[in-house]
């Protein structure tokens, strides 16, 4: 996909220089496109590309874009910044996400900014959407650089107790990457698709992104399901309720009972709720 991205951008530098512009104005509007197509992977579309063009224009050489957007119901904020080098080519260095209200954790507020770096290595290129979910405590799944400079995936989180200077709060991988199937684990636990991803492949990587998703049981329960790689789970809620369907020891994915088959009675008759409002863990046996 990067490689045609960069034989459009060639071509079209090419129609431009046969049509007359002048160099300086091919490098802009080239320029201007690989910023669009970052913003687009990035999630914010291309509604500031007109913004920046003016600011390009200008020679601005710090361009801060303020954004608002409002993702699943809560609102987020920030601003992106885009810096022109000596050489007078823009790049995108830098965003910022600012979840309004921030992120209760044991009655204790977090308040919720992220710095993201994006296109500087894969682990730092995290979409608005993966973004939100970090802020909102859930898992994401990237390819990321350890420490002897090697790519590998794993899933990824926000360690709310130890700030770091570039994104507010220090990134852990979590060390699932080989560990934790989880397109195993909806298979196994009767889950094929939803009806906004009928595929699984297209759920599997929805939820590998943070996201809830919902899902409706065989016997017509709406419930949310979302991937939890901390407890090698994928975890269900029913109204104030969840249960985590769980990989039982060295039992293998086949015990799981099947999700489609859960009633709502049955989900009160095996959880017990704790002093937090939640539901305890509960493994499923046969």
């Amino acid at each position: 996909m990067k490689k045609d991205h960069e034989n459009n951008i060639r071509g079209k530098a090419e129609i431009l220089k046969r049509e007359g512009y002048q160099m300086d104005d091919i490098k802009l509007v080239v320029n201007l496109d690989e910023l669009r197509q970052q913003l687009i992977v990035l999630g914010f579309g291309e509604k500031f590309v007109p913004g920046i063009q003016l600011e390009m224009e200008k020679g601005t050489p710090h361009i801060v874009i303020p954004y608002a957007e409002l993702l699943h119901s809560d609102a987020v904020r920030g601003v992106i910044k885009v810096d022109r080098s000596q050489s007078g080519h823009y790049f995108l260095t830098q965003y910022t996400t600012d979840l309004i209200g921030g992120y209760y954790e044991n009655k204790k507020l977090h308040p919720q900014t992220i710095d993201v770096e994006p296109f500087q290595t894969e682990s730092r290129t995290l979409s608005l959407e993966e973004s939100y979910n970090l802020l909102k405590n859930r898992a994401v799944y990237k390819e990321i650089l350890s420490p002897t400079n090697e790519y590998y995936w794993d899933w990824i989180k926000l360690n709310f107790k130890t700030a770091a200077s570039d994104t507010g709060y220090q990134i852990l991988p979590l060390n699932k990457g080989s560990q934790f199937d989880l397109g195993k684990l909806l298979t196994d636990a009767g889950i094929t698709g939803t009806e906004k991803f009928p595929k699984l492949k297209d759920l599997q990587e929805s939820l590998q992104k943070g996201n809830q998703e919902d899902y409706i049981t065989l016997k017509g329960h709406k419930t949310i399901i979302q991937a939890n790689p901390m407890e090698d789970s994928l975890d269900v809620f029913m109204g104030n309720r969840r249960i985590n369907l769980v990989l039982d020891g060295e039992k293998s994915y086949a015990q799981l009972k099947s999700l489609r088959e859960i009633s709502l009675k049955g989900l009160k008759e095996n959880l017990a709720a704790d002093s937090s409002g939640y539901k305890k863990r509960k493994r499923f046996r046969r």
